[in-house]
């Protein structure tokens, strides 16, 4: 064969393997776009053996993992094994809730569109979870007035609260006036004994269960004061609740402190001013609010029992720049026993409480007198226009006890909590918050929904 028809047959060789090698390739192309869009059309997917020889082929090329590698994976499965089946459970606690529309039919026969029934949930980290009920303008048309709420929640070691309020009622003209019933049944309260030296290591866990019911009769007054006169009437046990099963315990606080052995039945007469020119309920960039109150107690059925209680609270809001807030505050409180009389200890000042020093046990100190002072600086993480937002904020809490704010408070007696924390703001309140708090005792995490 000479070499010109050589040449011609290997072109047409040549050009012969190109068309097999394209007929492959357009093969290939129509196969894999065959095999991606079964999903979409719902066509069955079956594996192929030449499939499952390249998947076996490529399982050979990736090297095995060492021992050790095994070995030290073992913990991480462990530790994901209940996540894995928990997130999955989540997944289809979502799945369920978003095909039944539960949480839209909870939220239409809560909410109604008028604004005159609405629900939410609540926590606090003393009584627990629970929900409010509130029903506006009732038996009137004015949403402002007539307002009734229900509040329960429950926590653990069967901590209840069971609360209903009727606020803003007309009585009389520019008369208004609030009636309060509340019980609850604390059972993992603390006390450490009384004074501002008090040791951690004194601490005993009581119970207090109390039924609380409180008339208001309050008018605006000028310049922007309020008045209020209160009735209040209380019945509080301590003795028979049943976390208190050691009596030697009881003998202690009660050796300290009166009122544990009795079932006191107290009334109460006092009144209470208070001014308000803040700018914004939920988040305050001006302005300041006061309230001052005094009151007289008694006991109802014995008289064993009797003193006065005063205290001032006064918050101040400064706008610093671009939304920056510096909250101040100062409050003192003051208990007098009637001459030969007595305070039941639970009715002391008492300092542990989110409102005084954060970072501390609850009721860490408690005595007759209380001096606080805490300053606060804000700035937004989140805003949506100004109806709400997230706002972040450091925060130092300090104060004291002690049995006379005259002549026994001293500059070396401030105990001082510190920390950081978030706060969901709205235009009618505070919605949550969430903070850490420190102290040269522990550290404390609350958090809160209103």
């Amino acid at each position: 064969m000479n070499g010109p028809a050589l040449t011609e047959m290997r072109s047409k060789k040549k050009v012969s393997v190109f068309k097999y090698l394209n007929l492959m390739f357009v093969c290939c192309l129509v196969i894999t776009l065959l095999h991606g869009l079964t999903p979409i059309y719902g066509v069955a997917q079956t594996q192929t053996s030449s499939q499952n020889d390249s998947l076996s082929s490529r399982k050979s090329v990736l090297p095995e993992r060492h021992t050790w590698e095994k070995i030290a994976d073992i913990p991480g499965r462990i530790l994901f094994f209940p996540l894995k089946y928990a997130f999955k459970g989540i997944g289809i606690s979502i799945g369920y809730v978003d095909h039944t529309k539960i949480v839209p039919k909870i939220n239409d026969f809560l909410e109604s569109d008028d604004g005159r029934r609405e629900g939410k949930p609540t926590y606090n980290v003393r009584t627990g979870f629970g929900g409010i009920y509130k029903e506006n303008g009732v038996l009137i048309s004015d949403l402002d007035r007539n307002n009734l709420t229900f509040t329960a929640t429950v926590g653990p070691h069967a901590v209840q609260l069971y609360q209903a309020e009727f606020e803003e009622l007309q009585i009389w003209q520019r008369y208004k006036s609030d009636f309060f019933l509340r019980y609850w049944n604390l059972v993992d309260e603390q006390y450490y004994g009384l004074g501002n030296g008090t040791l951690k290591s004194a601490e005993t866990e009581f119970a207090l269960e109390q039924t609380t019911f409180k008339a208001n009769v309050g008018t605006d007054l000028q310049y922007g004061i309020t008045a209020v006169g209160v009735f209040g009437f209380e019945y509080t046990n301590i003795a028979n609740s049943a976390e208190l099963t050691d009596h030697e315990t009881v003998d202690l606080i009660d050796a300290q402190a009166p009122g544990v052995h009795d079932l006191v039945m107290m009334y109460n007469l006092g009144f209470k001013l208070s001014h308000d020119s803040k700018d914004m309920p939920g988040n305050p960039t001006r302005g300041y609010e006061a309230d001052f109150s005094a009151g007289f107690y008694n006991q109802y059925d014995d008289d064993r029992f009797s003193f006065f209680k005063y205290s001032v609270d006064a918050k101040t809001y400064i706008n610093l720049f671009y939304k920056r807030i510096l909250a101040l505050r100062v409050a003192a409180e003051v208990t007098n026993p009637i001459s030969g009389k007595e305070i039941p200890f639970y009715y002391m000042s008492s300092l542990g409480r989110t409102e005084t020093i954060r970072g501390f046990e609850r009721g860490r100190y408690r005595d007759r007198d209380m001096l606080v002072a805490t300053a606060e600086y804000r700035w937004p993480v989140w805003r949506k226009w100004e109806e709400n937002g997230i706002d972040a904020f450091l925060f130092v809490d300090s104060g004291q006890v002690m049995s006379s704010l005259y002549s026994t408070s001293r500059l070396d007696g401030f105990k001082t909590g510190y920390g950081f924390g978030f706060r969901l703001w709205s235009e009618e309140g505070l919605m949550g918050y969430i903070q850490a708090g420190w102290s040269e005792e522990t550290f404390r995490f609350y958090v809160g929904v209103n």
